[in-house]
């Protein structure tokens, strides 16, 4: 499912424009950082901004481009927790890897559960 539209189509002279186009470039290889919080800590800024021009009067907040930056980043959210998730098994079946019967049957149980998320993140894709 393609979430994002492509750089050519954001007002890239807008804040919001810069914002989506940088979530934009974290789709193409999400990493377990901290960079989505902060292209939304400069988002809730702009939006605390807008608001002290929205007791006068004036509306600065282009709606559309608010409801791309925040799909995207619900997106990226879903991928780094997906990458956050393959990593803690991948740690647990390190350390349940040894050759003790009751290691194996552990590991079992956990290559079973895989099998049962993947099976159920098919049937939802």
């Amino acid at each position: 499912m393609d979430t994002y539209q492509e750089d050519e189509h954001v007002n890239s002279n807008s804040k919001l424009g810069k914002l989506i186009i940088k979530v934009n470039n974290m789709q193409k290889k999400p990493l377990l950082d901290d960079s989505l919080s902060e292209v939304l800590d400069v988002f809730l800024q702009k939006l605390r901004q807008s608001e002290d021009f929205l007791i006068n009067g004036i509306f600065q907040i282009n709606f559309a481009e608010a409801a791309l930056l925040l799909q995207s980043s619900a997106f990226i959210y879903c991928k780094k927790v997906d990458l956050l998730w393959d990593s803690i098994n991948q740690c647990q079946k390190r350390m349940i890897a040894f050759d003790s019967e009751e290691n194996k049957v552990e590991l079992l149980r956990l290559e079973e559960r895989e099998k049962s998320i993947n099976e159920k993140g098919r049937l939802l894709s």
